[in-house]
């Protein structure tokens, strides 16, 4: 049976071996195309209430919004670490996403006495630490973690969909939606692209994708039943993932998030 609701039984099991802080590290933003890749350490007390937390990407934008106002309310200590595109693109995505987890963590004050990880091991940390494979499903400071890291980072897109218009990075949050790829291939990539991940072969996709509709029938008088496994079978952008059910944009002002000091980490 797979979890989706941490249940706090890591960090019980920590305490009673004599490990009082325990924090947890999360990142979103990995496989992004745009934006900066954002990690998150989260300290909670051992009395934190907070129902309905889960992995981030199983909530919709209300929920998480909501979470992240209330771990900030309880946290002991919450640390931030953004890592630009163009740093990314200079060191390379897992190098980068390792240093930003172990930076995050080593940030926190107090000092956790030990660290759940979600997914990656991270070393050179003053403290023992624990990588556990779909860790914001079974620890409840990771999940916390990947909620406000989520949070900071959508936050941080709809900004930059202000300053650079046209790529919707208001809905798509840097990733690879059909309309995101259409964007790219009209506008060129912006200076928050990440040029040496998937953008390195996106004009040989998209020069493929031309040339497959340059050779493709017309189909304009075609019944749909015959044009749509046409049009899949021939697709060549990445699809996004579905909607979760009750998914909708926030609206602003209902839930008040206190902004965190973010840490460039260059």
């Amino acid at each position: 049976m797979v979890m989706l609701e941490p249940d706090g039984r890591i960090e019980r099991r920590l305490r009673d071996a004599g490990f009082g802080l325990v924090a947890g590290v999360d990142e979103t933003g990995r496989g992004a195309l745009a934006g900066p890749l954002v990690a998150c350490a989260v300290i909670l007390p051992h009395d934190a209430e907070l129902p309905g937390l889960r992995d981030s990407k199983l909530l919709t934008p209300l929920a998480r919004t909501r979470l992240c106002a209330e771990i900030q309310r309880q946290a002991v200590a919450i640390s931030l670490v953004r890592v630009p595109s163009t740093s990314i693109d200079r060191r390379g995505l897992h190098r980068s996403n390792l240093r930003a987890l172990r930076e995050a963590a080593m940030r926190l004050r107090p000092t956790p006495e030990y660290l759940l990880v979600d997914g990656f091991p991270v070393r050179r940390v003053p403290f023992p630490s624990l990588a556990i494979k779909k860790g914001d499903r079974v620890s409840v400071a990771v999940a916390a973690a990947s909620v406000v890291a989520k949070v900071t980072r959508d936050r941080m897109m709809v900004n930059l969909n202000r300053r650079f218009k046209g790529y919707g990075f208001d809905e798509n949050k840097g990733y690879g939606t059909p309309e995101h790829w259409r964007a790219l291939e009209t506008l060129g990539p912006s200076p928050h692209h990440r040029l040496t991940f998937d953008l390195a072969t996106f004009y040989n996709i998209y020069d493929r994708q031309r040339s497959l509709e340059a050779q493709a029938p017309d189909l304009s008088n075609f019944p749909a039943s015959i044009v749509q496994p046409y049009v899949i079978n021939n697709l060549i952008a990445p699809q996004p993932l579905p909607l979760l059910p009750g998914s909708a944009r926030v609206s602003g002002g209902r839930v008040k998030v206190r902004r965190l000091a973010v840490i460039d980490f260059a």
